[in-house]
């Protein structure tokens, strides 16, 4: 497109598009390169290339690519052709991208244009990066469809003016979430029709990749000082030199932000391997995996792509001021202002992942999603609730295999967000002491004897874990945790308690109230607070004792069920600040 069908698509169908100011929207007969289409794109498996490598640099390097292609090319895609690839709310010079973040992109575009940019948004990401993909797809739209703007029959007579605003605004929201719903249907059949993904053959006789083990290997690359050289695939070679040579783009954000809100410089690490992280808490990472609850939901509740827009950019800005502050309140040495290490890994709109401190993590997921809550507390509807975020935190070895422990914290994060004991943000976590249970299905851990006891003739069922929790229940929980650890408890006495808890619900009781007797005045103080704050006294006329909280509602199968959060608090002795 030349500047001045440029100019004249940005006046007459782009502008009226994105700015509904009452006037009617112009003939579409009259638009420019025959009118509008809505292109939106989605990479693919984004997790499987992140994650194919156990080394950080390399995770941290291809995250990196990713965000510079996302962040950087497809907006220039957009300005190569002349279109202007600013967000449609800019204030001063508005464009055509409704969104762009965490791998996606949604704008709109020259119906006429549209297959060469799907044609080259395609062909751009195996370019750079020789195996991660993209997918794009784009609909034809009219610009009555992008104002939310429907032919309206006369509404019945009689109704009030206010009734009738009812009427048209249900209209106006009905038609978005139908253009919305048909281009994330086009997207995900276009997706799953692809013949391939990229493939790299490798020769039975040819050294593998000694990070990835998938493809031959391509480079030599030196290791870690006092380590020998390593033979890499091309694309774990580019991963790691990107991930060692550059400063993380989150980090520099992070520290950015700590200056223009606190006012304070900050020099935030880049740590090297996961060793760097754990070391500051005996050996043990935090790995946390966080997302926002029923997003698409409330997206789907926009009236206009304008409002549309505006509610992914502020989901989008909510969970990088959430993380940031999080990380600033958690992590700062208050003397020093020198920063314990960590990485994130990416925030891609409202989807966190990164890795911290163990003793720090679950005080940092816990922030992060009171946080975005409360940035997102005035976005509530009449039939909905607020946007709200979960997690799913594991704090493990830092000797644990990276792809492993994602993999767990996604299970914990989507048993958090199905919960259904409280609406709203939940927190699921787990800690490992041992590498045998990577191996292991969350549900069968969470179905096994040493967390669930079952009688079948009582028809009692014991819960030794009340995971996942409210963010308010998982508050209390930290606060125990620390009161348990600072009056002192033997080792032993904790270890035969988790002992007697799997043996049933009285043999627990007798074993607990026996022991609260021995303790002294200042540990039965801080049991009978924590009986008091979690209500174990209050349930007597259930049947629940301390240590036991029996659930007001009986199971779907009808077994009474009696839950304890002691093993949760047990669990965190070691990783709490």
């Amino acid at each position: 497109m030349d500047a001045d069908s440029v100019q004249a698509w940005k006046t007459q169908a782009l502008l009226p598009a994105i700015r509904p100011d009452g006037q009617p929207p112009p003939d579409e007969a009259h638009l420019p390169a025959g009118g509008l289409a809505l292109l939106s794109a989605d990479t693919d498996r984004t997790q499987q290339f992140v994650f194919q490598s156990a080394r950080l640099p390399e995770i941290r390097g291809a995250s990196m690519r990713l965000d510079a292609l996302n962040r950087d090319d497809l907006p220039n895609i957009l300005a190569a052709h002349g279109l202007p690839p600013n967000p449609i709310m800019h204030a001063q010079d508005p464009g055509c991208v409704i969104y762009c973040g965490g791998g996606s992109l949604l704008a709109l575009v020259p119906r006429d244009l549209a297959p060469t940019l799907i044609e080259e948004i395609e062909a751009l990401y195996p370019r750079r990066t020789d195996m991660a993909t993209i997918t794009a797809v784009a609909l034809p739209i009219t610009i009555a469809q992008a104002r939310g703007v429907l032919e309206l029959a006369p509404p019945p007579t009689g109704l009030t003016s206010a009734a009738q605003q009812r009427l048209a605004a249900g209209a106006r929201q009905t038609a978005v979430q139908q253009m919305m719903a048909q281009q994330a249907l086009a997207l995900r059949y276009r997706k799953q029709a692809k013949a391939s993904v990229p493939h790299v053959e490798t020769d039975p006789h040819a050294r593998q990749c000694q990070s990835c083990g998938r493809r031959p290997a391509a480079d030599i690359q030196a290791g870690i000082p006092g380590e020998p050289p390593r033979y890499l695939c091309q694309v774990c070679s580019a991963n790691g030199k990107a991930g060692r040579d550059k400063k993380s783009w989150w980090n520099e954000q992070f520290v950015a932000w700590a200056e223009e809100n606190h006012q304070v410089r900050l020099t935030a690490p880049q740590a090297n391997d996961l060793h760097e992280i754990g070391e500051v808490a005996k050996g043990y990472i935090g790995y946390i995996y966080a997302d926002g609850n029923s997003i698409g939901k409330r997206l789907e509740q926009a009236n206009s792509l304008q409002e549309y827009s505006q509610l992914s950019q502020k989901l989008g800005q909510a969970a990088e001021t959430a993380v940031y502050a999080a990380l600033y309140q958690n992590l700062i040495q208050t003397r020093t202002n020198d920063v314990l290490p960590f990485e994130i890994i990416t925030i891609g709109g409202d989807d966190v992942l990164l890795i911290v401190p163990a003793h720090a993590a679950l005080a940092i997921a816990q922030d992060i999603c009171a946080d975005f809550g409360a940035q997102m507390a005035n976005l509530a509807l009449a039939d909905q609730p607020a946007p709200s975020m979960s997690a799913g935190v594991v704090i493990a070895q830092d000797s644990n295999p990276i792809y492993f422990i994602h993999d767990l914290a996604r299970q914990l994060l989507k048993n958090a967000k199905k919960s259904a004991r409280q609406p709203g943000a939940h927190l699921d976590f787990m800690v490992l002491k041992s590498h045998s249970t990577l191996a292991t299905n969350l549900g069968d851990v969470r179905r096994s004897p040493y967390l669930r006891v079952e009688h079948e003739f009582t028809h009692e069922r014991c819960l030794l874990t009340a995971r996942p929790y409210a963010l308010a229940d998982l508050d209390r929980l930290l606060r125990h945790a620390v009161a348990l650890k600072k009056v002192s408890f033997a080792p032993g006495q904790l270890h035969q308690m988790r002992r007697e808890f799997q043996n049933g619900r009285f043999p627990a009781i007798f074993f607990y109230l026996y022991q609260r007797t021995r303790l002294s005045p200042e540990q039965a103080r801080t049991l009978r607070q924590i009986e008091a704050d979690w209500g174990m006294v209050e349930s007597h006329d259930q049947g629940g004792a301390p240590p036991w909280i029996a659930l007001p509602e009986p199971a779907a199968d009808g077994y009474q069920e009696f839950v304890t959060p002691w093993l949760d608090m047990l669990d965190l002795g070691d990783f709490v600040a």
